[in-house]
């Protein structure tokens, strides 16, 4: 049993028991926060949960799909929504991030979802690159839209709540 099989049985179990959580906590008080962060870590659930069967009995196309899309797509986007329903105080805010992050989001489930995979390549026991198997669209959505999206997302949501820790008690201690 190597190392990375370890590592990923126990994310997959923190992200399943997390999902369970955050659904319990939905359920007593809906929140869309909390809406968005259960979608994360369902995605994150599902994407270890490929990597494990993956790891085990071989990668196949669905197995490799899944993973991506739990991981490269749902995750990031729903923890992207997530933090700005938390941090935004404007609902033209709140909303234009829903909207991207929708936008965003149908658009390269759709791609990764039915983009044909590289045909030359095998799929084995082993983690299967995304640039080897991606062509081009998918590796430009993963790779100029997707990270960069996330990435600013969380630099801004860092900024705002350390711009206002400094004027608000529950602002500072949320940002600890």
């Amino acid at each position: 049993m190597s190392v990375s099989l370890i590592v990923v049985s126990l994310g997959a179990v923190v992200a399943a028991l997390g999902t369970g959580v955050l659904t319990a906590r939905l359920v007593r008080t809906p929140r869309i926060y909390l809406v968005a962060w259960t979608l994360a870590l369902f995605g994150l659930a599902v994407s270890f949960g490929a990597q494990i069967l993956g790891y085990l009995t071989g990668y196949s196309e669905l197995m490799f799909r899944a993973m991506e899309i739990g991981a490269q797509v749902i995750a990031p986007l729903a923890l992207c929504l997530g933090l700005t329903e938390v941090l935004g105080r404007s609902v033209p805010a709140r909303f234009a991030m829903r909207l991207a992050v929708s936008a965003i989001g149908v658009i390269t489930i759709v791609i990764l979802g039915v983009d044909p995979l590289n045909t030359a390549v095998a799929f084995s026991k082993h983690w299967p690159d995304p640039a080897t198997f991606y062509d081009l669209v998918p590796k430009a959505l993963i790779q100029y839209l997707l990270a960069p999206f996330a990435a600013l997302t969380a630099i801004v949501a860092v900024v705002v709540a350390a711009v206002r820790s400094g004027r608000e008690a529950a602002a500072k201690a949320a940002l600890g």
